[in-house]
Parts: structure tokens; C-alpha cells; sequence
């Protein structure tokens, strides 16, 4: 069989939510043979699927955990990119697993060493990354000082200073993209889609209020597109992005578009704009104290954000570079619950306040 000609890839996290999407797009315009797909030996029922499926279409496919990978003696594929979206993302469970997306990342450079020479990394960070202590007015951008509350957003970032630490020593260059909120099939359901059925399901009272958080939000197939032509540019080289599809909606907003594709009703109340300050004070600051209950801290974590634009991010820097076409909230939204009758033709709504 004569050697692959074009690019090849090597993707981590290739039976996630982002990376089984996204190689599935790589094969669609590479071929399978340009593919080596990592996963972890730990899989949930949709990634042993996705395994079969990676077999099925003959995918290279490397099964280990990255905490292992020191130990486990593998050669190193040949790849021009690397897509680094391992990790454990789970805000709200303690695990010792999250040493993935700070030990694994380590791990996974020094087995790659010098064949990173002159190829780029892709990163998948998070929004959770930066938070603000102070009161959120406006979006954050790639300047904003990061002060993450968390221990997901602490590690990824702890995670991109290891790639910007490794990348003149092992010479290979790097993009990290900060994803905001992603909506697209395969959710996770304690994530804000799942959680937001359920809880509009049970006409829970957090879903009736008028939250004024604003929040970014893209789709997963754009993210993909995004992963897919951001390496091809030199311009993106060693450069942090922050994604969005700039309708940054409040969650009020949010919740009456999921309650009106999922036909679940939704009576507002109208809370004050000086109670949500009132709340967004105490919850930002009671859920950045260690002496508070993990479970309590994350859950007033979550309120303030809810309560203020903790979760808004301007995504313009990378608007600039790849100038792209974004899909809507809606068509989005639609797609992930698996619901029908969305239109092209409906007008995008408007979040201005």
C-alpha cells in the first residue's frame, strides 16, 4: 500500500463529544489512513460505539489511559497535527482522574517529544478558565486576567501553560481554543442542555426565573469546522482564541428557546434587577471559599454566573482571522434534542437588553 501523501492527524479524546465528530470529519476529507485516534480504556456505552465504528473504518486506534502513557513503552505515530482533546470535564464531580488535563498533557509532550518538532497542537481549553472576581461588564476576551473557580478551569489552564512552556523547547507551534458552551447531539446530560430539560420538565422554579447572565454559546459542527481550518493558517500560530457564535443570549433567553423547541411550558417570574446584583454578590463570593462543601461551592459557582455575565465571551479575535459562519442557537438547539421542524428561514432573535 503506497504512503499516505496528505496530512496526518493524531486526535486525543477521539471518542468524546468533540473529537468523535471531529474524526469523523477528518476521515470524510483525508481518508481513515491519515488518522490515529487516542481514547481512553475507560469508555461509557457511546464511546465503545464509537470504537467499533473507528475499527469498523479501519482508524489507526490507540487505546491507554494518558496518566499511563510513560509506562506503556507505545511508538509514536507520524502526524502534521496534533488534536489535544483529552480531558475530564465534569465541573461538578471530584475525581482523580482530572489529573488528565494537566499530568496527561505533560505525558502525552514528552512521549511525543521531537517529532513535535515543526507540527502544530490544537488545544481544547475552556471558557472556565478565566472567570473574573470582579463584576462581570461585558464579555472577557483573550486579555481578560484569568482567575478560574474551579478545578476543571484550573487545570486547563494550567494545562495551556504547559503547552506554551513546551512549545520553543520541543519547537512546534500551538493554538489554543477556549470553547464556550457547545450545543450539538451527544450533550452531556448533567451539562447545561440536559440539566435545563430536565429541571423545564419538572416546571422547576430556577427555570422560571428571569436569569441576566448572558452566556456564550457555540455549535459543535462549527466548532469542528473551526478545529478543522485553524492549523491550516499561519496567522493562528501560537495564538489563544476564545469561541463563540455571538448571540450571547441570557439564560432567560436560553431557557424560553429550549422551552419552546421542547414544548415544555415556562412561567416567568420577573425577579429585579437589584435582587439579581444582590444575589450575584453573594453567590461570587461564598463560591470562590474552600471552607464551603465542594458540592455547595460549585452549585453557587453556577448561580453567579446565572446571575451575572460570567459565562460571555467575545469571540472577534478569531472572527478576524477565519471570518466564519456560524450556525444559530437555534438551529443548534434543534439539532442536540433531536427535535424537528426547525426553518433556515426564521429570523435569528434578538438578545439585545
Amino acid at each position: 500500500m503506497p504512503a499516505h501523501a496528505g496530512p496526518r492527524f493524531l486526535v486525543t479524546g477521539a471518542t468524546g463529544f468533540i473529537g468523535s465528530r471531529l474524526v469523523s470529519e477528518l476521515i470524510a476529507e483525508h481518508g481513515a489512513e491519515a488518522i490515529t485516534a487516542m481514547a481512553d480504556v475507560e469508555t461509557t456505552p457511546d464511546e465503545r460505539a464509537c470504537v467499533r465504528e473507528l475499527k469498523s473504518r479501519a482508524v489507526t486506534l490507540i487505546q491507554c489511559d494518558l496518566l499511563e502513557l510513560p509506562k506503556l513503552g507505545l511508538p509514536v505515530p507520524e502526524f502534521d497535527v496534533v488534536y489535544h482533546l483529552a480531558g475530564f470535564v465534569a465541573v461538578e464531580k471530584r475525581n482523580p482522574k482530572i489529573a488528565v488535563n494537566t499530568t496527561g498533557t505533560t505525558n502525552l509532550l514528552d512521549w511525543l517529544g521531537q517529532n513535535l518538532s515543526g507540527k502544530r497542537l490544537v488545544f481544547s481549553g475552556t471558557q472556565l478558565s478565566v472567570d473574573r472576581n470582579e463584576r462581570p461588564t461585558g464579555p472577557m476576551n483573550e486579555s481578560t486576567p484569568c482567575h478560574p473557580k474551579t478545578e476543571y478551569g484550573r487545570t486547563k489552564l494550567e494545562a495551556e501553560r504547559i503547552i506554551e512552556a513546551r512549545s520553543p523547547i520541543l519547537h512546534f507551534d500551538y493554538t489554543i481554543l477556549r470553547l464556550s458552551t457547545i450545543i450539538g447531539p451527544g450533550y452531556r446530560a448533567e451539562g447545561i442542555l440536559g440539566r435545563f430539560q430536565q429541571l423545564l420538565a419538572k416546571n422547576s422554579l430556577a427555570t422560571r426565573l428571569n436569569w441576566p447572565g448572558r452566556t456564550s454559546i457555540i455549535c459543535l459542527s462549527d466548532v469542528v469546522d473551526i478545529m478543522i481550518a485553524a492549523p491550516q493558517l499561519a496567522e493562528t500560530k501560537n495564538e489563544v482564541y476564545h469561541l463563540s457564535n455571538g448571540e450571547d443570549p441570557t439564560i432567560d433567553h436560553l431557557l424560553d428557546q429550549i422551552s419552546r423547541i421542547l414544548r415544555l411550558p415556562r412561567k416567568k417570574i420577573a425577579v429585579p434587577a437589584w435582587i439579581w446584583e444582590i444575589v450575584w454578590a453573594i453567590t461570587s463570593f461564598a463560591g470562590n471559599k474552600k471552607a464551603i462543601p465542594f458540592e455547595l461551592r460549585v452549585f453557587l459557582w453556577r448561580v453567579s454566573h446565572m446571575a451575572g455575565d460570567g459565562l460571555y465571551l467575545d469571540g472577534s479575535k478569531l472572527n478576524g482571522v477565519l471570518n466564519p459562519h456560524y450556525r444559530s442557537i437555534e438551529e443548534g438547539l434543534y439539532e442536540a434534542y433531536g427535535v424537528t421542524g426547525f426553518s433556515k428561514l426564521a429570523m435569528k432573535p434578538d438578545f439585545r437588553r
